[in-house]
């Protein structure tokens, strides 16, 4: 099984440094970040052929060190309560869609919509039913770039597709190839599940992973072991499925860790995620 890390949790500038010090610590492939920003920001601020200038010099960059880009994040932050902050959200997301095909990556993580922000939602099903509408929109774009839709769980049970039991219903009602499971181990902790039993309700609907580790009660992308996951059930899960997709981190290395000592944490992480990896084949 091959070994991902997510670009904008790494402590390395610009993206080509990225994938140089991602393969010399034995990664496989990345989570390519670039597309994870706000809407009107970063990469959405570029004019079209500025925009396809760097995720194209990106693309070689990757190749030439050895890195596949094989899922992508989209756009992310945003506050799905202020209405005018809808269709850039939409755009942002079809642009998205657009710089992973041209990347090269097989999916696109996104987030849900959260009508009410990370607050619980006094009309839950109102929210699910607009996250739906949201999806079912984008899903022609992720069929005409040939990028599928990675839906990911999240930290809080208040939200949609907060559960697991939720992002499942949300993947069989909208009943698309184009939208499948990213299943973030670290926000499922943090809801209180057993980890490796939401792998299992899961099964094939799951082809993206995000793994990290907290206390249990909020989401702090620790690093695996340094929380309450039980990691040899959450290996066990994913080799029980059949998960063929890749083994992607999205966790932090710690701010307070001296500069001298993060080389060795870099690769502490990278042979973890390789030994984890290993458990699930």
């Amino acid at each position: 099984m091959k070994i991902a890390n997510t670009t904008s949790t790494t402590s390395f500038s610009g993206s080509r440094d990225a994938f140089r010090r991602l393969k010399a610590l034995g990664y496989d492939a990345a989570d390519y970040s670039m597309f994870g920003c706000v809407p009107g920001e970063g990469v959405y601020s570029l004019m079209d052929r500025e925009f396809e200038a760097l995720i194209l010099a990106d693309r070689q960059a990757a190749a030439e060190e050895g890195i596949e880009i094989i899922q992508t994040h989209g756009v992310w932050p945003y506050d799905d309560r202020i209405i005018a902050q809808a269709e850039p959200k939409f755009t942002s997301t079809i642009r998205g869609l657009y710089g992973s095909s041209l990347i090269g990556a097989q999916y696109m993580i996104i987030h849900p919509v959260m009508p009410a922000g990370w607050a619980k939602s006094e009309r839950h099903e109102a929210d699910y039913e607009q996250n739906l509408r949201f999806i079912e929109r984008v899903i022609p774009y992720a069929k005409k770039f040939g990028v599928k839709l990675a839906l990911e769980n999240m930290p809080n049970i208040h939200v949609p597709c907060g559960p697991t039991s939720e992002l499942i219903s949300t993947l069989d009602t909208l009943n698309s190839e184009w939208v499948v499971a990213c299943f973030d181990t670290g926000h499922s902790n943090a809801v209180g599940e057993k980890v490796g039993d939401a792998i299992r309700q899961l099964g094939s609907r799951l082809e993206c992973i995000h793994v990290h580790d907290n206390d249990g009660r909020s989401d702090q992308h620790r690093m695996p072991y340094f929380g309450t996951t039980d990691w040899a059930d959450v290996t066990a899960a994913l080799k029980e499925i059949g998960y063929k997709g890749v083994f992607n981190l999205e966790c932090n290395i710690p701010r307070s860790i001296p500069a001298e000592l993060r080389p060795d944490m870099e690769n502490w992480l990278a042979k973890t995620a390789r030994k984890l990896a290993s458990d699930c084949v």
